[in-house]
């Protein structure tokens, strides 16, 4: 297929002279002595007068444009961990790799590059930095080169990218085809050394949340995400979502000022899962990872440390939505506790879906009052002791009290009415088939395994014990945690339904 062959289809199919102009959206077009339609195609008709000007190949685009890094860093340790198939190297200046070869997709190894603190590190008057940092990084490229001008460079490479301000890091993370593997680096290595902040992509993201926040307040699950969540934080502004005053409120410079530290930081972590030469990955790390200039810093960048989250026991939310769908979002929540008791946390895994069993047969199958009720128990990596299990429904907005009511009875069964055994089958059996499908996959090893370890080596071990630690789980365990947790002094309940107004 040649460009010719486009072009050609193209002009071809564009030659049929009908057209439908659709214009969807919530502004209100009311011109006088005319119609919406007439306007609409008024502007139409403008745009096809319009000359298109001709885009220019742009013969300066050059990619990888830094110099080569002089020397290759020595190794400090090269672990192989045999259990799971992963080795494990580490470079004089800390950065850490981890490397699990797979055969699960030929052509194919995903990656991420983890460093810094990412969203827990966010300054607490300047919520919805993270959100901002993360949104301007996409969208502009490099130093010196924009998005456009780096897709250009990079086009016809099998590569993909994007950056993440996560719960507790910072994240490049993507795709790659193993022949690729040192332009990756080369790319990687760009991102961190020169990164690129362009202004229109700020005045782009801030259009954008402009619109994503409209819609956040006309939907439960839109609210739950605006200002449920920080509830369930205690009020923390590094949850839910900001307000549009908040964010026109940060500049390019906040952006700047906070980021640039951690990139920085001697805490960096690379990993990497799927079809690859693992030598040639040391290789390319060594190489462009293994000689940065990086610091140990005993303190986040902004010079604040807040590591505890206050769950609202005993809080109750109400929230209203402007919309005309009579539907609202009841949201039961009991206080756990963090992840890093992997027992307990696998052990609480179950206990969710025997709650939502116990949902599903009274709300669901007795009641017929919601499709589709659901709980989960969310653990916390970034913050000690905190963790939020979760029982959710969405009913009519008249049915909230009753709902509120069977959904406490619910909770109260786990303690007082004793999980049979078969319950504990009927969840178990589906998660021991689970574990071995996720296994096979590459994003497991990366993100739920290799992932963090540089802080948490445990998770490397946890890896091998999964299967068996979850067929040894007996029932008084679960029974045990039900009478910790689902009680309702550690119960928070948020409602978000339509207003009044709307109705």
């Amino acid at each position: 297929m040649t460009v010719e062959d486009v072009n050609q289809a193209f002009a071809e199919n564009w030659e049929a002279q009908h057209r439908l102009i659709e214009v969807t959206g919530n502004a209100l077009i009311k011109p006088e002595n005319s119609t919406p339609e007439a306007v609409i195609l008024s502007e139409y008709r403008k745009s096809n007068n319009t000359m298109v000007a001709q885009v220019e190949d742009n013969d300066d685009v050059v990619f990888p444009y830094l110099p080569e890094p002089p020397d290759s860093s020595p190794i400090v340790s090269d672990t192989q961990i045999d259990s799971v198939g992963i080795r494990v190297v580490k470079f004089k200046n800390g950065v850490r790799l981890n490397i699990k070869k797979s055969d699960f997709k030929k052509g194919e190894f995903v990656y991420r590059v983890d460093f810094g603190k990412g969203k827990k590190a966010e300054p607490w008057k300047k919520p919805g930095l993270a959100l901002l940092t993360q949104g301007v990084i996409n969208e502009s490229g490099v130093g010196k080169l924009t998005q456009d001008e780096l897709e250009t460079a990079l086009a016809g490479k099998n590569i993909s990218f994007g950056f993440n301000a996560d719960i507790d890091s910072f994240i490049y993370s993507g795709t790659c085809d193993p022949d690729e593997t040192s332009l990756l680096f080369q790319l990687l290595y760009t991102l961190i050394m020169d990164p690129g902040f362009d202004k229109d992509a700020l005045v782009l993201f801030k259009d954008r949340y402009r619109q994503m926040f409209q819609e956040l307040l006309s939907t439960p699950d839109g609210m739950m995400q605006f200002k449920g969540e920080a509830f369930l934080a205690g009020g923390d502004t590094r949850f839910g979502m900001p307000t549009l005053a908040q964010m026109d409120s940060l500049g390019m410079q906040d952006v700047k000022k906070w980021i640039l530290p951690f990139f920085k930081q001697a805490d960096m972590e690379i990993s990497v899962a799927g079809d690859l030469d693992i030598e040639k990955i040391i290789a390319s790390a060594s190489k462009y990872f293994g000689n940065l200039p990086l610091k140990k810093t005993s303190t986040p960048a902004n010079g604040e440390k807040r590591d505890h989250i206050i769950f609202p026991k005993g809080g109750n939310l109400e929230l209203q939505v402007d919309t005309r769908i009579d539907k609202a979002l009841i949201v039961m929540a009991f206080s756990t506790d963090d992840f890093w008791d992997i027992k307990q946390t696998r052990r609480l895994n179950v206990l969710s879906k025997i709650l939502s069993e116990r949902l599903r047969k009274t709300i669901r199958e007795e009641l017929g009052a919601t499709y589709s009720p659901y709980a989960y128990n969310d653990p916390s990596q970034a913050y000690e002791g905190y963790g939020v299990l979760r029982a959710v429904i969405t009913v009519a907005s008249d049915k909230v009290d009753d709902m509120i009511a069977h959904m406490k009875s619910i909770a109260n069964s786990m303690i007082n009415q004793p999980i049979s055994e078969k319950e504990l089958d009927l969840v178990l059996e589906p998660i021991w088939t689970h574990i071995k499908d996720i296994r096979r996959t590459n994003r497991y090893w990366l993100d739920s395994v290799m992932a963090g370890s540089i802080h948490h080596p445990e998770k490397i071990q946890w890896a091998a014990t999964i299967d068996e630690d979850y067929r040894a789980i007996v029932l008084n365990e679960i029974q045990g945690l039900a009478r910790k947790y689902c009680n309702k002094d550690s119960e928070a309940i948020i409602v978000i339904q339509p207003s009044r107004a709307s109705n």
